[in-house]
């Protein structure tokens, strides 16, 4: 249980990250353009 426990954490986790950089980068667009 913890082990599955454990990977469950970090594609979660990942998938946070991955979220994170698009909002990034668009802001990042969004300064560039204005």
């Amino acid at each position: 249980m913890p082990s599955k426990h454990c990977t469950l954490w970090v594609k979660v986790h990942a998938n946070l990250v991955k979220i994170n950089v698009k909002k990034s980068k668009q802001q990042k667009n969004i300064y560039i353009a204005s």
